[in-house]
């Protein structure tokens, strides 16, 4: 019922955009109280039905970008499926993404956040989050990136610490796959 992004480069949001669109067979009654949805509400904020306009527009703005978020793989299915459904190629950027459900595993398998959601991994680093909106969550995910990048790539002590943990952990619960990983994950940090 409506879709968001940002351009951002080095923790600087250099542009944004949103669109609602009217939910083309109607928005179910428990996903409409969650997200706000009221399609007289949506039309007057200039809502339609998503187009091939509007598909042509996301291509012309994700072409060659890196997509990013809470669950990327999600809004890549979706994007793909409205492109094909208007007989729009998919833009090369959903090919590729950045998970932050991968950043959030790390916290989660030592015990300090309960889930790698994006709503529990905003209130875990204290970033504000206007819940179940588009924008919202596209302007919390930016600034959970730029904690996590802060705290496991620019801090290469604490990411391999969290390895060595996470594989530590992995063999007594007999994971040896993950431990596997987490173990050359670790010694491949340089320090």
């Amino acid at each position: 019922v409506e879709y968001a992004g940002a351009t951002w480069d080095d923790g600087q949001v250099t542009g944004e955009f949103h669109r609602y669109v009217v939910a083309k067979n109607g928005c179910p009654p428990e996903a409409a109280k969650i997200n706000g949805y009221d399609e007289a509400s949506w039309r007057s904020r200039g809502a339609c039905h998503f187009n091939l306009t509007d598909a042509q527009e996301l291509h012309a703005r994700l072409d060659g970008m890196m997509i990013g978020g809470s669950n990327p793989a999600f809004d890549k299915a979706m994007m793909r499926a409205e492109c094909q459904r208007l007989g729009q190629k998919p833009v090369d950027a959903l090919y590729k993404h950045l998970d932050l459900g991968a950043f959030g595993l790390l916290l989660q398998l030592q015990g300090e956040v309960e889930n790698a959601k994006l709503e529990t991994l905003a209130e875990y680093f204290g970033i504000q989050h206007e819940k179940h909106t588009a924008m919202g969550d596209v302007r919390a995910s930016i600034g959970v990136w730029e904690a996590c990048l802060e705290r496991f790539l620019r801090e290469p002590r604490i990411m391999r610490a969290a390895l060595i943990e996470i594989a530590d952990q992995a063999k007594s619960d007999g994971d040896t796959d993950l431990e596997e990983y987490a173990k050359n994950a670790s010694e491949g940090i340089e320090m």
